[in-house]
């Protein structure tokens, strides 16, 4: 629920300069900010100005609009935000009321300008364009200095060497492709998919193991949404939304393969990842009522029953949050016991299975992504599909 006070009303010159149009509901003038700046705006706050009025009892929703270049999860929660505008006065008059629509989140990375559009609805209202609904643009303004490209000091040429310069191999291309969202001739997974043809041509693998080489790959990009939404949302993303979390050319500038998360470790991808998607995504709702009043501890036993399949005793639990309670609050920026920093242990988990490659979770993860190799069906429940007792038991 958004948070909201009364002020007195200031109309814009903007909205000054709006036609009126009259309509069947009370006149209502919105007032957004032109452009929010991350980092300085924490929150986006939009204003309904009442001319003169008596009475106003009617509920607003503010709804993201997809077709915007700012994201959702990534520059602003994902999901609608409703509040309830209730007034009531004599004699009329002007009222102004002020609510936080969006938190403007803040990344590390420097991006270009990008439009945060959204549309207020409110039955029994009328906005300045004649309806109870209306468009809105708003920028979103980056706060982050792009790191200088040092110029290149030129060299003579020399032979070409490192990773060979073959031709890849079809079957393999088609699994890194599949697998990474990538092309094979990538920057990030040329080197890959040079090393496996050649060990594939000289005999030193199988079709099989080098399939089960690009799955290991995939541990720092594809399976960090894959099991991240997995245990938020009960499912994974479509081909489409992974293609957009993970691929290099799936119009995401902070895609898993992107230059924002080379300079994070594994563990810190998946808890970056956990949090954007339990405390501030679509994973929340279903996360808060399942994990919001539990302690970090019982947090972290059930998480680990869940991921792992394993029961997790209070001994196991306190080893893992040992010395590591403040590094995940660092991450959830909600305190210890906030839903952020519960995510962030969530996120510290999934990284641990995805390296050991033990537990529920990374095996089902790994069967999935081996079934992609030659094409499979995402927007699945993963364990669900893929999950067999025996990844369970180690």
């Amino acid at each position: 629920m958004a948070t909201f006070n009364f002020t007195s009303g200031v109309t814009t010159a903007a909205d000054s300069a709006a036609p009126l149009v009259a309509g069947p509901g009370t006149l209502t003038i919105l007032s957004a900010p032109g452009a929010v700046t991350e980092g300085t705006d924490r929150v986006l706050k939009l204003t309904l100005n009442f001319a003169a009025v008596t009475n106003v009892d009617s509920t607003v929703t503010v709804k993201l609009n997809q077709g915007a270049t700012a994201v959702g999860g990534v520059d602003v929660p994902v999901g609608d935000v409703t509040d309830h505008v209730k007034v009531s006065q004599s004699p009329a008059g002007p009222y102004s009321y002020t609510f936080s629509a969006f938190p403007i989140l803040d990344d590390a990375i420097a991006e270009p300008t990008k439009t945060l559009s959204f549309t207020v609805t409110a039955p029994g209202l009328t906005f300045q364009n004649g309806a109870s609904s209306i468009t809105v643009d708003v920028k979103l303004l980056d706060n982050d200095t792009p790191t200088p490209t040092p110029t290149p000091t030129p060299t003579p040429a020399a032979p070409t060497t490192g990773s060979p310069s073959v031709a890849v191999d079809p079957t393999l291309g088609a699994a890194i492709q599949n697998i990474l969202r990538a092309s094979p001739t990538s920057a990030g997974a040329v080197d890959l998919a040079s090393s496996l043809t050649a060990r594939l041509s000289a005999g030193q693998l199988t079709q099989a193991q080098a399939v089960g080489e690009v799955v290991k790959f995939a541990d720092a990009t594809t399976t960090v949404a894959t099991l991240n939404y997995e245990f938020f949302t009960g499912k994974i993303p479509s081909a489409a939304g992974i293609d957009y979390l993970v691929s290099p050319t799936g119009g995401n500038p902070n895609n898993l393969s992107s230059a924002y998360y080379q300079a994070f470790n594994i563990e810190n991808r998946y808890i970056n990842f956990a949090v954007n998607l339990g405390k501030l995504g679509d994973g929340r709702a279903s996360f808060e009522a399942q994990y919001g009043q539990k302690s970090l501890g019982e947090t972290v036993k059930a998480a680990y029953q869940t991921i792992f399949g394993v029961a997790a005793d209070d001994a196991k639990a306190a080893s893992i949050l040992a010395g590591r309670i403040d590094y995940f609050a660092g991450f959830g920026r909600d305190g210890s016991s906030g839903i952020g920093t519960k995510a962030a242990a969530v996120g510290w988990l999934l990284a641990e299975a995805a390296k050991s490659d033990l537990g529920m979770y990374s095996k089902a993860s790994d069967a999935f992504l081996t079934d992609l190799a030659d094409g499979a069906a995402c927007g699945v429940d993963l364990v669900g599909v893929y999950g067999q007792p025996s990844f369970a038991i180690f």
